[in-house]
Parts: C-alpha cells; structure tokens; sequence
C-alpha cells in the first residue's frame, strides 16, 4: 500500500518535475535536492501557521499598548476605569482568531497543490486538503487586505476566488486519478495563470493586511506609549526650557530612569520587526514559488527553433530546466534558513 504523503515529506515541485525530462529521476543530484527542500517546505509551512496565529496576538498587543486615560470622579462613579478603551477593544481581537484560519487555509491551498504535483510525478497518494470550493471561496473572502474602501479589493478577491477554484479543481483531478505523470506538463499549463494570480494576492495578504493593516499599527501604538511616558518624564525633570533655547539632545546612563524606558521601548519595537522580517521573507518565498512555476511553463510552451532538431531541442531544453531549478532551489533554500533563524528566535 501505498504511503500517504505528510506536509514534512513533500518536496519543491520544481524538482520531481524535472526528473519527468531528465533520465526518469535517476539523476541522484536531483532526488537530493527533492529531500532537500523538505526543509525548506517545512520552514514555509511553519511560517503560514506564526502568521495565521499572529493576527489575534497582533491585535491583543496593539490594544495592550493603548494608552490609559485619566477617570473623572463622575465617571468613575459610573463604573468607567483607567483600562477601559483597552479592555473594549481587546474585545473586538476574538474575530482575529477567524481571520488567522482564513489566511491558512487560503495558504495551505497552495502549499497542498505543490504536493499533489510532487504526488503524481513520484506515484504517491495524492491526499485531498480538507476544504470545499465554499470553504476555500469564504477563506478568500476573509483574507485581510488591507483598506476594504479600497475599490481594487472586491476585484481582487473575486480574481482570487477563480483561480483558488481553478487550483482546487486540479487537485480534484489529480486526486481522482485524472491526472498522470505523462500529464504533468499538461497540469503545469493548464494551472499557471492560476497561480500566478493566486500568489499575487496571497503576497498582498501578507503585505496589506498583516504587516501594514496589524504589524504597523502594533508599532505606532508602542511609539504613542512610550512617547506619553517619556514627554512626561522629561517636563518633570526639565520644567524651565524654552521653546527657542532647547538643550542638547539628550543620552543617558545606565542610571537613569530614562534608559531602561529608552531599552524597553527598543525592545518592543524589535519583537515586532522580527514578525515583519517573517512576513517579507515569506512573501519572498511566495514569489520564488511563482516564478519558478512560470519558468517550467515558459519552456513547456516553449517552440522548438527550427535550426535545431528534436532530439536537440529536448536535450537543451533538459539542460535550461535543470539550470533554473537549481538556481531557484538555492534562493528558496536561502529563504527557509532565514525563515527558520526568525522563527526559533
């Protein structure tokens, strides 16, 4: 019986392709570099489950980070605390939970079509991803994107919705056997477009929505803190400047009441450059991916030139392929260490 394939076993789909042109796979270099990106998949998997996470404890934190407010005795008397505008927007992050699953299941999508096309090309068990056309069309339709006044975004997630579709039919095909792996070439061409589209909006995902729409505001919320903390320290501690007779810029000590804001106020910020940096590297990721599958449609569609014969014009063709999928495997390989540093720290 044959094995199922588990999301840690799938390799870059770029490779067993490639071994369809290249001596039926007994090319060793080639199923290494198949084990190889095991890592790099995992290192890409990882980073879809931090981000879908991270969009409920993005919110938390930036809620957290809101300034307390001065309570009036009238207002106090009705019940109304210091904490309160903190404590009712931390109310409203309980939807993030359902934005973060949208956003995986959108990505796992495609992390589940790379699979199946690995699958087919080494004859595995494709296994199906646990989604429907109308769970995946809702997951799209929950995908942050940024400003939804913004007129592109109906657009964009209706340009989504029927590629994520096209996607999802492939799989189908693929899962029922529709496909072989004479017909890998033929999955290739009829799909990119797809993904092409797919990625573009899995990348403004990432970027709009998750580092603009919650990381940047994570951000400006830190600095209106600790910019409240520090203004007020400095009028008590220099009550008499002048508008137009300002001291020198200021640097403190380890002494000083102001250095350990000034180190904590850094540190906050660094947490959330780390998530950003986990963002963009896995929209570089996301890009490698699209344009690796672009180059094997390119030269699939490719025309023979005439000056050459079949037999050459197959053998070159080999060769391109061959050239273009190790260097692209080394960018994304590249990328998942990088992923993986940001990850464990």
């Amino acid at each position: 019986m044959k094995n199922k394939i588990t999301i840690k076993k799938l390799g870059f789909f770029s490779a067993p392709i490639l071994c369809m042109f290249v001596t039926a796979c007994g090319d060793d270099s080639l199923l290494k570099a198949v084990r190889d990106f095991t890592k790099t998949r995992a290192a890409a998997s990882e980073a879809v489950g931090k981000i879908s996470e991270d969009f409920y404890q993005s919110c938390v934190r930036q809620y957290s980070f809101l300034p307390i407010e001065p309570i009036p005795t009238i207002l106090h008397l009705q019940k109304k605390t210091p904490y309160q505008q903190r404590i009712e927007r931390l109310k409203k992050c309980n939807v993030q939970w359902e934005i973060g699953e949208d956003f995986k299941k959108s990505n796992d999508t495609l992390l589940k079509y790379m699979a199946a096309l690995e699958a087919i090309s080494s004859d595995n068990v494709v296994v199906f991803p646990n989604t429907t056309r109308d769970k995946l069309v809702n997951a799209i339709n929950g995908l942050p994107l940024g400003n939804s006044n913004n007129p592109n975004v109906s657009a964009e997630r209706q340009e989504a919705v029927k590629a994520g579709a096209g996607i999802l039919q492939l799989i189908s095909k693929i899962f029922l056997n529709k496909f072989r792996k004479n017909q890998l070439s033929e999955a290739i061409v009829n799909t990119n477009d797809d993904v092409q589209v797919y990625v573009a909006i899995l990348k403004k995902s990432v970027q709009r929505g998750y580092i603009e729409g919650y990381l940047q505001q994570e951000q400006d919320n830190i600095d209106l803190q600790y910019n409240l903390i520090v203004t007020d320290l400095l009028r008590k501690e220099f009550p008499n400047i002048a508008p137009n007779n300002r001291p020198e810029k200021l640097a403190f000590d380890s002494s000083s009441p102001f250095y350990s804001i000034d180190n904590q106020w850094r540190e906050k910020r660094a947490e959330v450059g780390k998530n950003i940096q986990i963002g963009r590297l896995y929209i570089q990721f996301l890009d490698e991916v699209a344009q690796g599958h672009n180059e094997l449609y390119t030269l699939i569609k490719g025309k023979r030139p005439e000056s050459l014969t079949e037999n050459q014009a197959t053998q070159n063709q080999q060769k391109l392929i061959e050239k273009l999928a190790r260097n692209r495997l080394k960018r994304i390989q590249y990328i998942a260490q990088q992923l993986e540093k940001e990850l464990v720290r």
